[in-house]
């Protein structure tokens, strides 16, 4: 499935819109035409993810149980992608604080992880939500500009 498909019903999923509605927020950013945008919707109505009903000289669009249901596994697709990176950031972390002893090293990780933990998470999410839309461009901009500013850092550097 295609990302403007992908797009089009989650945009769906919180309401029923028309064609020039889904078409003006998918495009956001970049203009999307209607050629794009009819094969896509004749093929998600085909599989069955979205119908429509008329209402006066527009079809309104939304959602079917199937298409319901993709949605809401791609939600628990980023809630597993989620839980595994703080899984693995924390694992990370804790794997290095335990080969530390008890000192003010130890302390001044241990604050650095639970202040930063929040931010690094929601940094990955805005990521995710970014390539989700296309924007791999942007969200390479993004690690390169926060490495530029803090620097890469190899294994012998980590814990100095």
């Amino acid at each position: 499935m295609d990302k403007y498909a992908i797009k089009a019903l989650v945009l769906l999923s919180k309401k029923p819109r028309t064609l020039y509605q889904m078409s003006k927020e998918i495009s956001a950013g970049s203009q999307v035409s209607h050629g794009t945008l009819m094969p896509m919707i004749r093929k998600l109505l085909q599989e069955g993810y979205i119908d429509f009903e008329t209402r006066g000289r527009e079809k309104v669009y939304h959602l079917t149980e199937r298409g319901t249901r993709f949605v809401k596994s791609l939600g628990k697709i980023e809630e597993d992608v989620k839980q595994n990176l703080i899984s693995r950031a924390m694992g990370d972390a804790f794997f290095y604080l335990n080969l530390l002893s008890k000192d003010d090293t130890s302390e001044a990780i241990k604050s650095a992880i639970q202040i930063l933990l929040p931010a690094i998470i929601a940094q990955v999410e805005y990521a995710f939500r970014m390539l989700m839309q296309g924007r791999r461009e942007e969200v390479e901009g993004m690690v390169k500009d926060l490495l530029r500013k803090y620097g890469e850092i190899n294994d012998e550097q980590s814990l100095s």
